[in-house]
């Protein structure tokens, strides 16, 4: 919508208003061709449109277009609605796959037959040819340094760059991670993770096959002696009864205790 009363005005301004700016009793009224505007609001405009301000801002817009080269053919829509359209078509694959561009700057200058302008046919063949030699491996596309700005010998400025269309400035685009180096670093992450995983499933399965060797044996009843106490089975082990029966003095047999006579008074 915006576009559009933009393009209304600028229609009204070099149809209407410039060619009789010296005549301004012929622009007392609102052109018949457009009944609906009225005659404050048409007031209005051609003061705005033949003040001092406008023409100055005017003039530098012109001087800036006449330094354009390489016209493109985008319309109101720009690059966004020229990808759209083509991708609706599934024209050239964009649909399909990532448009550099380059890519998406040709497209904007090409005509219905696919044809450039002579002074765009220069620019065709050097980025033809830098596609090559990135094929090739010659030259390496990456950041501001890529097949346009190579071609062009021109980096983006502050607030625009070439190919992408308005809005989109050069830190926006240029400074997105690398979705290549992105899966390489998922996949590496990813394998790191399953790696720890197995080893933690071992571990745990260790753990629990120890902790069921140490429920077992504390399950069987501990033996009793003669005087009814329980023996832990530290004490019943071989390594302690062999302590226990070095404690007594080797020897056949036990002397015993022989009990004192009475003596004689």
């Amino acid at each position: 919508m915006g576009v559009a009363s933009r393009n209304f005005r600028c229609e009204l301004a070099t149809e209407f208003v410039l060619p009789n700016k010296y005549d301004r009793k012929s622009l007392r009224l609102p052109p018949i061709e457009y009944p609906s505007i009225k005659k404050e609001d048409w007031k209005l405009f051609v003061d705005k449109v033949l003040s001092e301000q406008f023409q100055e801002k005017s003039k530098k817009a012109k001087d800036k277009r006449a330094k354009n080269v390489y016209n493109h053919r985008l319309g109101s829509t720009g690059y966004g609605g020229m990808l759209y359209r083509k991708a609706s078509k599934k024209e050239s694959g964009v649909s399909e796959r990532e448009i550099d561009r380059s890519e998406a700057w040709l497209m904007a200058r090409a005509d219905q037959d696919d044809k450039y302008a002579s002074d765009v046919t220069p620019i065709v063949e050097k980025i033809n040819e830098l596609k090559s030699q990135v094929a090739q491996g010659t030259f390496q596309s990456q950041g501001s340094h890529d097949i346009l700005g190579e071609a062009l010998q021109k980096q983006p400025n502050g607030s625009k760059v070439q190919g992408v269309g308005q809005f989109v400035t050069p830190s926006m685009y240029f400074h997105v991670p690398d979705a290549t180096e992105l899966a390489r670093e998922r996949k590496m992450y990813q394998e790191s993770f399953q790696f720890m995983s197995t080893q933690l499933e071992r571990m745990n399965a260790r753990l629990n096959a120890y902790n069921n060797i140490e429920v077992g044996s504390s399950n069987f009843p501990k033996p009793k002696t003669s005087t009814g106490v329980q023996i832990d089975n530290d004490q019943q082990s071989p390594e302690t009864l062999g302590k226990r029966k070095a404690d007594f003095p080797s020897g056949k047999s036990t002397p015993k205790f022989v009990k004192p006579r009475k003596s004689r008074v």
